[in-house]
This record gives structure tokens, C-alpha cells and sequence, in this order.
């Protein structure tokens, strides 16, 4: 399951068709979203999703630290680091949780564009709504995975379309994975 998480956030379409940047921050907040997407799944499986979301989380935030040392962050600034990361993605839980929650999509589309694009502050407003409608599909898909085969990682998110294709086009690839 960690591992479907990392391989969806490293498609490559993310950054090249829908220009998230290719940087430690854009890897960061698309390791950030589908780990998200993953723990709003298994908080439907009660008091054993909750555990499992749990573990996911401990694993996503441990993969931070080790990300940090390899870049050359020194064993005196980690700890800072990794604070204020953690701080990050529970902001990031919380705000993903409220734009899949809200009614329209002006609300998730203004929270993909203030975290996954937050470096690319000019990005064309149809990559935005792309991601947006990506999270919403791969949330439905999701929701109909069997907890035994979102543990086993097997065809977990959906693939992501060019912006032109947008919610549409996304919903109708859904059942393709």
C-alpha cells in the first residue's frame, strides 16, 4: 500500500501534462495527496483502518526524514525540519479532508492550487481543476477497494488525465482501473 502510494505520486504525467513541479516540494505535496487519499480510505474501515491509516502515516513522515538526510540536511536541523513538515501535512490532512467535503469545486480547486501548485503560483487554472478532478475520482475509486486489496496495494488510483479531459473524462476512465 505505501508503495502504490509513492508509485501514484511519481507518475510521471503529473509533472510533465500537469506541471507540478518537479522539485522536492512538488514530490513532497503529490506524496502528500495520495497518502491522503489512501488514510480518507481507511478511516471507512473502522477501528482497523484507523490503525492501518496510522501506520501510512508514521511510514509517509519517516520516508520525510530519510528524504531530508539524503539531500544533505544535517542531523542537527532534521528534527526542525521534520516538525515543521509534519505541521505541514496534518495542515494539508485537514485542508484536502474540507475541499473533498465541500459541495462545489471552487473549494478543493483553491487548496490543490494554494499545496501542489504553492511553487508554481502561475499555473494554468485547468491543471489546477485536473488534479482537483483526479482526487475526486480517485477518492470514488478508492471507496470501492475492498480493505484486503487496499492493503495489498492492487489498482488503488486511477490515472490521471490531460486538463482538457477534466472531470468528465476522469470519471469516465474510473472504471479502466
Amino acid at each position: 500500500m505505501t508503495l502504490a502510494v509513492h508509485a501514484a505520486a511519481r507518475r510521471p504525467v503529473f509533472y510533465t501534462t500537469l506541471g507540478v513541479p518537479d522539485t522536492f516540494d512538488g514530490r513532497f505535496e503529490l506524496l502528500v495527496l495520495h497518502g491522503h487519499l489512501m488514510i480518507r480510505r481507511l478511516r471507512q474501515d473502522g477501528d482497523v483502518g484507523a490503525e492501518t491509516a496510522q501506520n501510512l502515516f508514521d511510514a509517509l513522515i519517516g520516508h520525510f526524514d530519510e528524504a531530508l538526510r539524503e539531500i544533505g540536511v544535517g542531523d542537527m536541523s532534521v528534527g526542525k525540519r521534520m516538525k515543521t513538515m509534519a505541521s505541514g501535512v496534518y495542515g494539508r490532512l485537514a485542508a484536502y479532508d474540507a475541499g473533498l467535503d465541500s459541495e462545489g469545486p471552487d473549494g478543493l480547486e483553491d487548496v490543490v492550487r494554494r499545496n501542489v501548485y504553492g511553487t508554481a503560483p502561475d499555473a494554468d487554472a485547468s491543471r489546477v481543476q485536473a488534479v482537483a478532478a483526479y482526487m475526486r475520482a480517485a477518492e470514488r475509486h478508492l471507496a470501492t477497494r475492498p480493505h484486503d486489496a487496499v492493503l495489498a496495494g492492487v489498482a488503488l488510483y486511477p490515472e490521471p488525465l490531460a486538463p482538457a479531459d477534466g472531470e468528465a473524462g476522469m470519471a469516465a476512465r474510473e472504471a479502466d482501473v
